[in-house]
């Protein structure tokens, strides 16, 4: 018991140590990488890192990659498969004679495009067409580990190097595809799947319970008073499907 109550005790230590250090501005280790921080404290490489990745402003700004291996697209001959893509253009609207879009597409055996079309407004459904040949069967992974992950934000266009590159909100792994390269499915902390796939490059895995400290958005409405005053908040990052009423107590 008292050996159980010591290793308790040092770990303990260690987290403050990593909380400290990384949090001290005068420090050449504070707000930097596992290796830094690691060699600075002492503190063992896979703990530093265990403990950066509870640590929103590690996680939220953590190296985003944009170059990584993807599936391959197959196409068998000329029109078999297009692709299609849309260009936002709703700022030159005005000067484009009302059009906000443009609808491009492009042979992908080819390589050619097959033509460009202006759209004025965006329909409410766009359907994505996609070939099936040449897709492998996909297996479902029966033994996942449950991951609450962020998703890399690395699609969006001349991103300020500044701001998050991961997002806000985070998500559970719920299958894993063996494709080449291996793809993931994902669910948001309502069950609700996420259209889609994603790369390993595009997730990456956190240590954030539910009893940790999650930010909040703004505050929308109040009840009750002293001890018993509860605040109704909009949480960082996530819809309005996840505002919940939270006590004073457990806000900081």
């Amino acid at each position: 018991m008292a050996a159980h109550a010591s290793e308790e005790t040092e770990e303990q230590e260690k987290e403050r140590v990593l909380k400290a250090t990384y949090y001290d501005f005068a420090n050449p280790a504070s707000f930097g990488g596992i290796k830094k921080l690691s060699k600075t404290t002492k503190v063992p490489y896979e703990k530093t890192k265990q403990f950066l990745s509870s640590q929103d402003p590690y996680s939220l700004h953590k190296g985003v990659r944009y170059k990584f291996l993807r599936r391959a697209t197959l196409s068998y001959g000329i029109n078999e498969l297009w692709q299609c893509d849309l260009v936002d253009l709703k700022h030159l609207g005005k000067h484009n004679n009302g059009f906000r879009y443009l609808l491009t597409v492009i042979d992908v055996f080819r390589n050619m495009p097959e033509g460009i079309v202006s759209i004025t407004i965006l329909p409410k459904v766009i359907i994505r067409l996609a070939s099936l040949k040449g897709l492998t069967e996909c297996l479902e992974c029966s033994h996942i580990e449950i991951r609450i992950i962020r998703i890399s934000k690395a699609n969006k266009t001349f991103r300020r190097g500044y701001l998050p590159g991961w997002s806000d909100e985070v998500f559970r792994v719920t299958k894993v595809y063996f494709s080449h390269p291996t793809t993931f499915e994902l669910q948001d902390l309502k069950s609700e799947a996420i259209k889609g796939r994603f790369y390993a490059e595009e997730l990456q895995k956190i240590s954030k319970r539910s009893d940790d400290y999650w930010r909040i958005e703004k505050v929308l409405k109040t009840k009750g008073k002293g001890r018993k005053k509860e605040y109704y908040v909009k949480w960082q990052g996530f819809d309005e499907r996840f505002n919940s009423w939270v006590k004073e107590a457990w806000m900081r």
